[in-house]
């Protein structure tokens, strides 16, 4: 990768093509932010990058010069350790008017999309299985009771 000579970070095409999916979330959460300074939370939330690579795509977004860590750091609403904050610098300002066409929104990526749509179908798996206990229950209940017959449970039960 080229530097730019008077600043010593790569060329704004150069980072562009090297920009890939992650750190273009990134700045598109900027981009469409009514603030250049946002906390690493706020970006993860917004922009769907995984919590394991956050740091590594901040870092790398920041040593290209589009990002500086203030020296803040803001408590989030559920509570834990302050996050960092982190501010869109004018390169990056810049950078993103000019290389983040309005196509581009961040959202959950699809391996993570996956695994929320796998957790709701267990989930779904979960109720149908405590629906049927509990249908299985009523019957029986009804039964020993004499509200229904054995000809009506069975068919219940189907």
């Amino acid at each position: 990768m080229t530097n730019d000579t008077h600043t010593g970070t790569p060329a704004p095409d150069e980072i562009a093509a090297q920009l890939g999916e992650h750190r273009r979330n990134l700045l598109t959460v900027f981009k469409e932010a009514d603030t250049r300074e946002l906390d690493t939370s706020t970006l993860r939330q917004r922009s769907g990058v995984p919590s394991g690579s956050m740091n590594h795509h901040l870092n790398t977004l920041e040593r290209w010069g589009l990002l500086t860590e203030t020296a803040e750091r803001q408590y989030v609403s559920h509570g834990g350790s302050k996050a960092r904050v982190w501010r869109l610098t004018d390169k990056g300002q810049t950078f993103t008017e000019t290389n983040l066409d309005g196509a581009v929104t961040p959202g959950v990526p699809t391996d993570a999309l996956h695994e929320q749509i796998q957790a709701q179908q267990d989930e779904i798996d979960v109720l149908r299985s405590d629906l049927e206990d509990t249908q299985k229950m009523l019957v029986k209940v009804a039964r020993q009771a004499d509200l229904i017959d054995n000809e009506k449970a069975a068919e219940l039960l189907q």
